[in-house]
């Protein structure tokens, strides 16, 4: 494990910011002291070595195993980086696979990159919100429970101990308005 500092942009630092805020509202914590040591691995993990790659590269780019086992032993064939990164829905770039060939880590990358930690957590922003909105919706809809209070929950005249209405008829209004 290698100890990295965040950089001192103010992107980066913002964002930095902005997933704290969200952590700590998901998880109801009053203060967050949003610390900037970023801990990671040394090196991303190679292309080959991601569990079900093969299948993948193999089914997308439609060749053998073999075919993509030549490409771990020597090297892929510079026409084919762009489709391996494609085909791995760029989690790994040009740069990632030859460096030799793309120096610049943002050579040939697509305008639009998704990055894949930002979807995990607007996939995870995004079901919390729902699940909110969907328990809120259950809560707005319920009927209100009826409490005993001494007097009819209708016309407020009192009531016997434990009774909720003085009648049927004011007992059927109040369920009518409180089911609408």
């Amino acid at each position: 494990m290698q100890r990295v500092v965040a950089k001192n942009s103010k992107k980066s630092v913002s964002y930095f910011l902005y997933l704290i805020s969200n952590l700590s509202n998901i998880l109801c914590l009053q203060y967050v002291t949003p610390c900037f040591i970023i801990w990671r691995m040394n090196k991303k993990t190679p292309w080959h070595e991601k569990k079900g790659a093969r299948v993948i590269i193999s089914e997308k780019l439609q060749m053998t195993h073999a075919g993509v086992s030549q490409w771990i032993k020597r090297g892929v064939p510079p026409d084919r980086i762009i489709q391996l990164c494609e085909a791995l829905d760029w989690e790994y770039s040009p740069h990632d696979i030859n460096p030799e060939i793309y120096p610049n880590a943002n050579d040939a990358l697509p305008l639009k990159r998704e990055i894949k930690m930002a979807d995990e957590v607007d996939t995870t922003s995004d079901r919390i919100e729902t699940e909110t909105r969907r328990r809120i919706e259950a809560i707005q809809h319920e009927a209100p429970i009826a409490i005993p209070t001494g007097h009819c929950l209708e016309c407020d005249e009192p009531v016997p101990s434990g009774h909720r209405w003085c009648g049927p008829e004011c007992r059927d209004m109040w369920c009518a308005r409180n089911e609408a």
